[in-house]
């Protein structure tokens, strides 16, 4: 096993059939070696239509080297190499890459993506024009809860159905925070939904980078060190406590899901059952 082969990260990744665990702090094996059944056990694997695979974002830091893997395609307004649109069947992967739009139980690219001028975006039924921003948007006009919901550029708030987060703002930053059901996404630097208007665990999972399950509650909230940056305000916030070590805030030990992340965090032991 990779665990008990590589005890540094240098060694680990130099193995194409292990790779470095910063969750775990450990070496483990790498996503395409991985039945599907164990591809969720990294944040950086990702189950695709052919198997379980690095997520994209992890495998390419460049657009050369993205758009030249046929499994990815890069994001020009995020700056992020994402998923590409026809690698995954699974709705929720779809939505999270802001190339790609989930419509009619498959994933394509998005309208935005698609068209660049309003003739051919108004020609799209699923697509519309948005003369103040020159862009081709997701059409979510509809008043049918199932057709709204049935397209990942539209969110259903409410009564009404309207354009998601990423597709309202983009990176407007001020009017993103200003939005309850939005946050801004600490890597891309786009607006995303907020962490509490996604209730399953896959949609939670698809926004890793911002969001985490939590699965006693059965909710998904935003990680720690975005929810605060001081003891005070770390303290205060349910399922998390302040790391004096890095001097950040991180999840309390309840949360913690491993005994190798356990002993890494300095205010947490991992204390082991013993059956008498």
């Amino acid at each position: 096993k990779c665990n008990i082969l590589y005890k540094s990260a240098g060694q680990c990744n130099g193995d194409t059939n292990c790779m470095w665990s910063t969750d775990d702090n450990e070496c483990v094996s790498s996503c395409e070696v991985r039945p599907d059944e164990q591809c969720a056990g990294s944040s950086r694997c990702i189950l695709l239509n052919n198997g379980c695979s690095t997520d994209c974002k992890y495998k390419h830091l460049d657009i050369t080297t993205c758009n030249a893997d046929p499994s990815c395609t890069y994001d020009t307004v995020s700056g992020i190499c994402g998923t590409a649109c026809n690698a995954t069947n699974n709705a929720d992967i779809c939505a999270s890459n802001t190339m790609c739009m989930w419509a009619n139980a498959a994933c394509s690219s998005s309208c935005r993506s698609l068209h660049t001028a309003q003739s051919p975006c108004d020609a799209d039924m699923m697509c519309l024009w948005d003369p103040s921003r020159q862009l081709c948007l997701a059409n979510c006009t509809t008043s049918d809860t199932d057709t709204c919901l049935s397209n990942s550029g539209c969110r259903w708030r409410g009564d009404h159905c309207e354009l998601s987060c990423y597709n309202k703002y983009t990176t407007n930053a001020v009017s993103c925070r200003a939005d309850s059901n939005c946050a801004i996404n600490p890597s891309s630097g786009s607006c995303t939904d907020a962490c509490a208007t996604l209730g399953s665990e896959p949609a939670c999972d698809a926004s890793s980078q911002l969001c985490i399950w939590r699965s006693l509650s059965s909710r998904c909230v935003t990680k720690c060190q975005f929810t605060a940056t001081a003891p005070s305000t770390c303290a205060a916030t349910s399922g998390c406590q302040w790391d004096t070590a890095v001097g950040s805030c991180g999840p309390d030990c309840g949360s913690v899901p491993t005994q190798v992340s356990c002993n890494a965090n300095d205010g947490c032991t991992y204390l082991s059952l013993i059956h008498i």
